[in-house]
């Protein structure tokens, strides 16, 4: 099992991660295209003082693994821990990325869920 701390890779004193170009350099830092064809697993930790972690950083880093193995198969290899509030960022990244894939946009979707 590998650890990816996204404490090593922000600014000091961010409580935020944002930028989608952050994102994809983070990628190729952390090789996140090769991990993805791995057998191994990654526990992603975010720090209890980040407040957020933005759909264009996330999409950055792992919008491409979400598009390759799916919802379950990207949660089975990835497991975040982090605070609830940037487990919920990281559910919308995760949505967007997959509406995107389907041609719907992600207020389309949370239109859709209301109406039900």
């Amino acid at each position: 099992m590998k650890t990816l701390d996204l404490a090593l890779f922000h600014a000091p004193g961010s409580v935020v991660l944002t930028g989608r170009s952050k994102g994809v350099v983070l990628r190729g830092a952390l090789h996140i295209e090769e991990f993805d064809v791995s057998d191994d697993v990654a526990v992603v930790v975010v720090p209890e003082y980040m407040t957020a972690l933005h759909r264009d950083f996330f999409r950055g880093v792992f919008g491409k693994s979400v598009q390759s193995l799916g919802r379950e198969a990207f949660l089975a290899k990835y497991r975040f821990e982090c605070p609830p509030e940037v487990l919920a960022d990281i559910g919308r990244g995760i949505d967007d990325v997959l509406a995107d894939e389907s041609g719907v946009s992600a207020g389309t979707l949370q239109l859709t869920a209301c109406m039900a």
